[in-house]
């Protein structure tokens, strides 16, 4: 019930209206929570693994000569491609908590990297009601602020600025992962020591 909650776009309370109109007892709130952890991180782990071999089927496209001869050298060597960059929201208006972008290979049309940006928690969001309210105290809230680690709020801009923060995001995720793979070159190449002089008498 809770993976079909998540296939769906729904959350808990959608999830009892369901169990209501189908005549079946609802999950406990705590029990949903749990197995909504476990199958977040299961889908998360898939898309990965999706992401993993789209990437593989992208670096085979672009096979041609040069570059199969450079993979053949070092699988994870970093090669020059063509993409296009696009950004959705949840909801129309710039209003939406969230925003995702996307960067697509132009040959293949292949999604090969994302960004998820979300303005909003709702564990922060409760808590924070709860202090309002004087549920809790100040000392409390803060407390549990520095415990919270799982915050799902990673980005504080407007819903307008998410498309170009998904994009510096991405892009600098790529060329650190660039630069990182030079260096690591660089440092191989410094091991196997220089050969000056190969070739002569």
């Amino acid at each position: 019930m809770v993976l079909l909650a998540h296939e769906l776009g729904l959350g808990y309370a959608a999830l009892k209206k369901i169990s209501k109109v189908l005549g079946i007892p609802a999950l406990h709130l705590k029990a949903y929570q749990r197995h909504d952890k476990r199958v977040t991180a299961a889908e998360i782990e898939r898309g990965l693994e999706s992401l993993h071999r789209t990437r593989e089927q992208v670096r085979q496209a672009y096979a041609d000569p040069d570059v199969a001869e450079l993979l053949k050298e070092d699988a994870e060597a970093v090669i020059n491609i063509s993409v296009s960059f696009d950004g959705t929201w949840q909801k129309r208006g710039f209003t939406s908590h969230y925003g995702i972008g996307v960067c697509i290979d132009i040959l293949t049309g292949l999604v090969i990297d994302y960004e998820i940006l979300s303005s909003y928690c709702h564990a922060c969001a409760l808590k924070g009601n709860a202090k309002q309210e004087q549920k809790i105290t100040e000392e409390e809230y803060d407390s549990w602020r520095q415990t919270h680690s799982d915050c799902a709020r990673n980005f504080a801009g407007s819903s307008k600025a998410m498309e170009q923060e998904s994009a510096k995001r991405m892009w600098a995720r790529r060329k650190s992962l660039s630069t990182a793979k030079k260096v690591k070159r660089h440092q191989q190449e410094m091991q196997e020591g220089p050969t000056y002089g190969a070739g002569m008498d």
